[in-house]
Parts: structure tokens; C-alpha cells; sequence
């Protein structure tokens, strides 16, 4: 249904959703072979994948017209009932539901208080629920400021306690998985895609879950998180821009976005409060106590002429805390100076210092 969607969009040129149902509804529910109910989703689906392909054939010429070759089913809240621990599924008109059963874990999370289920997905293999939960939303009296590097995180809690935690393993777990692709000579282009695909989804998982342990830890505490909005990093480590490939591909390994990600959604999941993001300008080149230039040591290590001898990784989380509260609360228990980082700024100190 959703090639058949998107080859009548190209056929016809539609672009607004209007005309999408206009178009497609009526073709679809003639048949006696689908459920009217799939159609609304199917043309959002197909409406969406077209807006996608337009979009990039402006930028690519050659772009290849979207296609699905895996079939799948996204089923809304009308298609599904829950007798017992069998969940059923209507499929075709005047045919009996389909009847999937569910395990202990699954039924007692979808048991839970306040959760509701928006769509379920269905695979070959797998079926994929989700859900939402109505969550109270607290109002935080402590906060904790985080600052995202290739080798580690570190914050800087508002009642003083400073932690890092280490992701190299992040790192070293993409390089393997780079030199294992690099060394395949297969010629066949299905079956490397397919090993490519098989590796790519280990090495996704394996960084997910490293992220997924420190981002539980930090928001169970129940603090109001504050993040710098970490953007066009990408732009500065393509080819050409003068970095080795080694450079590039380490600096590209960098999950930055993955782990605001998962914090964003946990922080409303468990907490019902947002994520506070701020501009990074100066957060790693100011000092945390008095706000001046700071002078960059060994071992990334900061010295101030205030006399702050601190880790620049733990001094960047303090700035960002400071920031991100004086954001929030318009407090000013900051330095008078301005605490104003990332790339650019530190880019322009390396090169002071050769």
C-alpha cells in the first residue's frame, strides 16, 4: 500500500496531505483486500517518505524514488483488542483477528499505571509496541550540568558533587567494527551490504547500552539537566578539511546526539521535566570561578590566575550549570564576566598555542 501510495504521489504530483486522502482513499477502500483503517496511516507514511524524496532529490539529482521491500504493519488503536494475554489484530475485512500472545514482562508493563498504548508494529519477526505515559511533572530544586566530550562525560551537580564517566570503550568499539569492514573483499554488493548492515547493528546496540547505563544514573537523581546544544560538528570533520582519516573517523564516532537523545525522553519519562540546552560558547575556555581566559596545561588540565587548577572537562560542566540555572531562574550567583565553547573556540586556542 505505501508503493502503491507513492508512485500514485509521483504519477500525480501531489504534495499536500489534502490531496494525498483525496486521491488515495477512495482507490484503497474499494478493495476488499485491506482494512479502511490502514489507510490513513499508510498515506501519512507515504505522504512523508515523498516530502523526504523531493527533498533530497534537490540537493541529489539521482536520488532513487523511496521504496519498501520489507514488510511491516502499523496498527492504530482502533485495530487491537487485549483479551487476557493474547493480543488480537484485525488484517483483512470479514476475516477473524489474528491472535499474538503476550510474555508476563510485556503485560505487566503494559499493566502499569498511566500508560496507554499508541501503535503497535509488526515484522516478519518482531512486533514493536509503544507507548505513553502521563507523568506528573516536579518541579527540580537541584540541577546538574553535563558536558559531552569524545572520552567521557562529566557533571557537575549543584550540591557540589562532581562525576566522569569514561566512554572510550564507545570509541574502541567502533574502530573494530571499521577495521572488520575494511578488511571484507566480497564482490557480491547484496552480500556485503548485508554484513555491513549485520555489523552496524552490533556496534548500535553495543553504544546504546553504554549510554543507556549513564543516562538512567543521571536521570533518577531527579535534577533539572542542562546540556549546550552541540551542532555542526559534522560539517568540521568531513573530507578535505584538512584531518586524517583516522581523525575524522574517531571525531565522527562521537554520540553526542544519541545521548541527548535518550536523556531528553527519559528526563520527561521518569521526571516529566524537559532538558535545558544552551548555547556551547566559552564554556571550556572560562574559568568557573572568576570567569577569565584560562591558560590550557598537560593532560587537560586548566590553570587560572584566580588559582583554579581544575580538569577542563569538569570546569566546561560547571560553566554549563551556571549557564543553564542563570537561564532558567535568571539567578546571579555567577562570576560578572561573561560565561560564554566548543569546536570553534578551542580550535582558535590550539592554534594561539603552535
Amino acid at each position: 500500500m505505501v508503493n502503491e501510495s507513492i508512485r500514485i504521489g509521483i504519477e500525480r504530483n501531489l504534495t499536500s496531505l489534502q490531496s494525498f486522502n483525496s486521491a488515495l482513499y477512495h482507490y484503497f477502500s474499494g478493495s476488499t483486500e485491506f482494512l479502511k483503517y490502514y489507510i490513513a496511516r499508510v498515506i501519512q507514511i507515504a505522504k512523508s517518505k515523498l516530502s523526504n524524496f523531493r527533498n533530497a532529490k534537490k540537493r541529489n539529482p539521482e536520488a532513487k524514488i523511496p521504496h519498501y521491500r520489507k514488510p511491516y504493519v502499523i496498527v492504530d488503536t482502533q485495530l487491537y483488542k487485549i483479551i487476557g494475554t493474547t493480543l488480537l489484530i484485525g488484517v483483512r475485512p470479514g476475516k477473524p483477528h489474528i491472535g499474538i500472545p503476550l510474555n508476563n514482562y510485556t503485560m505487566r508493563r503494559l499493566s502499569e499505571h498511566h500508560i496507554k498504548i499508541r501503535a503497535i508494529t509488526i515484522t516478519r519477526n518482531t512486533i514493536c509496541i509503544a507507548i505513553s505515559k502521563y507523568t506528573q511533572s516536579i518541579n527540580p530544586t537541584e540541577f546538574v550540568g553535563i558536558d559531552t566530550n569524545l572520552n567521557n562525560i562529566s557533571t557537575a551537580h549543584s550540591d557540589g558533587i562532581v562525576n566522569v564517566f569514561p566512554i572510550t570503550e564507545i570509541t574502541k568499539i567502533k574502530e573494530k567494527y571499521r577495521k572488520i569492514k575494511s578488511k571484507f573483499r566480497r564482490n557480491d554488493v547484496r552480500i556485503r551490504r548485508k554484513i555491513f548492515q549485520k555489523y552496524g547493528r552490533k556496534q548500535q546496540h553495543k553504544t546504546k547500552q553504554i549510554l543507556h547505563n549513564i543516562s538512567k544514573k543521571l536521570t533518577l537523581q531527579k535534577k533539572q539537566i542542562i546540556l549546550e546544544d552541540l551542532k555542526g560538528i559534522r560539517r568540521l570533520y568531513r573530507k578535505g578539511n584538512c584531518h586524517s582519516k583516522e581523525h575524522r573517523s574517531k571525531m565522527n564516532s562521537w554520540p553526542f546526539f544519541e545521548f541527548k537523545k535518550q536523556l531528553e525522553y527519559k528526563s520527561k519519562w521518569h521526571n516529566g521535566i524537559s532538558v535545558i540546552v544552551i548555547k556551547p560558547w566559552e564554556t571550556s575556555t572560562r574559568c568557573s570561578i572568576c570567569g577569565s581566559k584560562i591558560i590550557p596545561e598537560e593532560n587537560r588540565m586548566i590553570e587560572c590566575r584566580c588559582g583554579l587548577v581544575e580538569d577542563r572537562d569538569i570546569n566546561a560542566a560547571r560553566n554549563i550549570l551556571y549557564k543553564g540555572v542563570k537561564q532558567l531562574r535568571g539567578m546571579r550567583f555567577v562570576p560578572d564576566a561573561p560565561q560564554v565553547e566548543v569546536m570553534k573556540a578551542a580550535k582558535r586556542c590550539q592554534s594561539r598555542l603552535r
